[in-house]
């Protein structure tokens, strides 16, 4: 359940519906008169929303086509998408490492395009990854990276993620003050936008 709740934060720029059709999906994606984004939001729905947390190899396989028509259409901010889908099924699937090369693919790809909001969240997917294998110095590092630039955007809402989780590293070295400063934090601000 905790891995369930923790993969939430994974990925903040695709909106999604709660009734996923995936035929009508499928039929987006298929009709090729339909523009370039549209079916690339499409494909990147089936992934993430349609297969990600039942059948991850599948979000990998969708995410792959998405990832490749993005390029072929020069749309970075969709080939970033894709990686960060993919980066979150090898997450899922334990597989650390290969999450984090996309991840971090994904990132060079949003820093090049100065998309701020999604360099945050990919800062703070890594950080996770880092958390799971027990390195918190370096969760920490990315956690703090992540928060800066949320604050930086004003994007006050997103920042309650980073702050929980720079709590729990605090909260698993032993330091309960700093950890409740910033549970306190994340708190008050979600408290604050209901």
């Amino acid at each position: 359940m905790k891995k369930l709740l923790t993969i939430i934060f994974l990925f903040y720029s695709i909106s999604g519906t709660s009734a996923l059709n995936l035929d009508s999906l499928l039929n987006v994606w298929n009709t090729q008169t339909n523009a370039d984004t549209i079916r690339l939001k499409a494909i990147g729905n089936i992934a993430w929303h349609g297969y990600l947390f039942s059948k991850p190899d599948s979000a990998i396989y969708y995410a792959k086509m998405q990832y490749y028509f993005a390029k072929e259409t020069n749309n970075t901010r969709f080939m970033a998408s894709a990686l960060n889908t993919q980066g979150a099924a090898h997450w899922i699937q334990d597989n650390y490492k290969k999450a984090i090369d996309l991840y971090l693919e994904g990132l060079e790809i949003n820093e090049e395009n100065g998309n701020e909001e999604a360099m945050a969240s990919t800062l703070n997917n890594i950080g996770l990854i880092y958390q799971k294998q027990g390195n918190l110095h370096e969760a920490q590092k990315y956690y703090e990276r992540s928060l800066e630039i949320f604050k930086n955007l004003g994007l006050m809402q997103a920042i309650t993620g980073p702050l929980n989780n720079i709590g729990i590293i605090y909260k698993s070295l032993g330091n309960y003050s700093l950890a409740m400063d910033y549970f306190e934090r994340s708190m008050n601000i979600a408290e604050e936008f209901n």
